[in-house]
């Protein structure tokens, strides 16, 4: 049987267009060090935003995955035609 890694978990989280928390993380994966497998995403070329929201009264980390950088410019250079 395959394991799945917390950080396979959370980026097929963020692939489907879904936001997340570190609440959100440990009840999804049992993730306690969300922010780490961030940056270890960030590392690997992932574009993952954060946004600090408001929830119950705290203010929290919600990260989301944007478009990677190098697509962005592929695009742009197809359009142009150069």
């Amino acid at each position: 049987m395959k394991e799945t890694t917390q950080k396979a978990i959370i980026l097929a989280e963020l692939k489907d267009g879904k936001t997340i928390t570190a609440l959100e993380a440990f009840k999804l994966c049992g993730s306690l060090r969300l922010s780490s497998i961030i940056y270890c995403l960030r590392d690997e070329g992932y574009n993952i935003s954060t946004k600090m929201v408001e929830r119950n009264g705290k203010h929290i980390a919600e990260y989301s995955l944007k478009e990677r950088k190098e697509d962005d410019s592929d695009n742009e250079k197809a359009s142009t035609g150069k």
